[in-house]
């Protein structure tokens, strides 16, 4: 097959971060059939429970103050200096 030539693209870099942890066997394993059983990916799974949190629970802050219910925008834009 003279003449053919294969190119091979690299992937598309994302926008993200590595994220590297040591997780607990009984979550791990959760995580691994969660990914299994709804075919989303682990990082996928991972972002959406780290945006759930944030968005949905009513967490105290280091004075044990509880920190209004706010989307991940609106946290990365509050000012918590008054607050710490």
């Amino acid at each position: 097959m003279k003449g053919i030539n294969f190119i091979i693209m690299a992937r598309a870099k994302k926008n993200g971060h590595t994220l590297n942890c040591i997780v607990k066997d009984l979550e791990y394993k959760s995580l691994n059939k969660f990914s299994d059983i709804t075919g989303h990916t682990k990082t996928n799974i991972i972002e959406k429970a780290i945006k759930v949190f944030i968005e949905n629970y009513n967490f105290l802050d280091k004075n044990n103050n509880i920190l209004p219910k706010m989307s991940l925008e609106e946290f990365l834009d509050y000012d918590f200096s008054d607050k710490l």
